[in-house]
This record gives C-alpha cells, structure tokens and sequence, in this order.
C-alpha cells in the first residue's frame, strides 16, 4: 500500500466515531410513559361546570424519526362531582388517542405539537333518573413541554383542546402536568 493511503486508516475510525456519536447524541431516547393530573372542561356545555374539573392522562410515545413521534393518550376528565354538565350529573369524559408529535430542542427543555384522533364516551347520572352514555369520536390538538430532570425523568406539561362529535358539548380543553419516563 502506498503511503498517500495510510492517512485514510486514521482518518476513517475517528470520522465514523464521530458521526455515531452525533446520532446517539440527537436521539438519546426511543420511548417514553408518562403519567399527567391536571384540569378541564368544556367551553360550550350549557350549563357546564366550568376548567377546574380534575383530569389525568397516561401516555406512551414512541420516536419514529428525529423530531418526530406517534403519542397513544388515555384518560378521564371528572365534569363536576354532583354539580350539574348539560343535562348529566357526575359527569365524566374519557377518552384514548392516537396521533403524531412533532417536537424541538429549545436547549433546556423540548417543545412539541401533536395532533391525534380517538374515541371519546361522556357518561354521568340522568336528571330525571338513569345513566346516560354517550360514545363519538373526536380530535385533540396540543402543545407540550419536556424539562429535564435527568437523562431519562423528564417534567411533562401538556396543554390540549379536543373537539368531540357529541349531540351537545363537543369542545373541551385541559392543562395538565406530571412526570415522563424515557428510555
């Protein structure tokens, strides 16, 4: 071998280290769970019983690309314990989705937008007497934030609105916080 080439066999090693090493650095997880408690409610139920209903939310967030993920979203907004929603009392809302995330590093913390479809079921107590439940389909389109607190702990806030394609209150929002496990 030549010895113009004999560079090359140094050169090499220390560039493909490199380049692993900037791959590994942009995705340091593939997989995240988390577990959300936060507050809701509808902006068009007459009467409705106002944002300060308690939501919670379980998630799981799979990377497919740099940048970009797909999100599944379980979870329960209680709609006034007592307190009359529409024509329901003890109402709740639950709902499980399925959606892309579109996220970005803003240095500390990471940023996101996600969009996804599911089913939603609102059920509570008639006031005439009887349960009610009512199933359809729906929408949700949030933003969320990651902050670090560890290389795999994350604080997760997510703030969402959900468009519903029930017979009486179809908007709903929610604002909830809580902890994230990525590996």
């Amino acid at each position: 071998m030549s010895r113009r080439f004999r560079p090359l066999r140094w050169i090499l090693p220390f560039a493909l280290l490199g380049a692993a090493t900037a791959a590994s650095a942009q995705d340091t997880h593939r997989m995240s769970i988390s577990l959300l408690g936060g507050v809701g409610g509808s902006g068009d139920a007459d009467p409705g019983s106002g944002f300060g209903n308690t939501a919670i939310q379980a998630g799981f967030t799979l990377v497919v690309e740099p940048q970009t993920a797909v999100g599944i979203r379980i979870g329960r907004l209680e709609l006034g314990d007592g307190e009359r929603f529409e024509n329901l009392t003890n109402a709740e809302l639950e709902y499980a989705q399925i959606g892309g995330e579109y996220r970005f590093n803003e240095g500390y913390y990471e940023s996101g937008l996600y969009l996804g479809l599911g089913g939603y079921r609102i059920q509570g107590d008639r006031l005439g007497g009887g349960d009610s439940s009512e199933t359809a389909l729906g929408g949700e389109l949030g933003l969320l934030g990651d902050f670090a607190l560890t290389r795999n702990w994350v604080i997760r806030v997510e703030v969402s609105g959900h468009y519903v394609l029930f017979d009486d209150a179809r908007l709903f929002a929610m604002a909830q916080a809580g902890i994230a496990f990525r590996f």
